[in-house]
């Protein structure tokens, strides 16, 4: 975050987020009547200032509940601002997110909720146990389906060691930049 953007956030006050987180969500829609008065640079860089907070907690991909206390900490908008800029924010949830995405040509990627699998064990040719399988099922956080899959017991050690390599490199870049 740049440095500017805290400090024109960082004096709002709760009585006037609420106007000018609508019309940050109008500014990220491109609906008419957005643009602040003519000469109010402030007004001006601030409507700006919270479209870009707004859409980095929609590209985030935040819950109504984490978008305030995210805007606070990463944005360093005070507390009531925020509670009213993450309300402006959940009321045009669906369309905002439509709109970062069309303008940043990406798609926000849902988040996993639940994986559920089950081992089958089969019996082969005269008694013999067959190889096992895995049957693995992603769920989002939503609930939809989001992938099936099978696998054998070393394909599965693979994809655990993998996601294990993939959590410890977060670990690493979490105390690098924290430093």
């Amino acid at each position: 975050m740049a440095g500017g953007k805290g400090a024109v956030l960082g004096r709002l006050d709760g009585k006037e987020a609420g106007e000018l987180g609508e019309a940050a969500v109008r500014l990220i829609l491109d609906e008419s009547g957005s643009s602040p008065p003519e000469g109010d640079s402030e007004r001006e860089a601030r409507v700006v200032s919270l479209a870009g907070a707004v859409v980095d907690a929609c590209r985030e991909g935040l819950a109504k509940d984490e978008v305030a206390s995210f805007l606070e900490r990463e944005h360093r908008i005070p507390t009531a601002a925020a509670a009213r800029v993450a309300e402006a924010l959940e009321r045009r949830r669906a369309s905002l997110s439509r709109a970062v995405n069309r303008a940043t040509g990406s798609t926000c990627l849902p988040h996993l909720g639940s994986a559920d699998w089950r081992l089958d064990l089969s019996k082969g040719k005269a008694g013999e146990v067959a190889e096992p399988v895995f049957h693995v099922n992603l769920r989002s956080a939503d609930g939809s389906d989001l992938s099936s899959f099978a696998c054998s017991i070393e394909e599965m050690q693979d994809l655990v060691s993998t996601l294990k390599d993939a959590c410890l490199s977060a670990k690493r870049n979490e105390r690098a930049y924290s430093s």
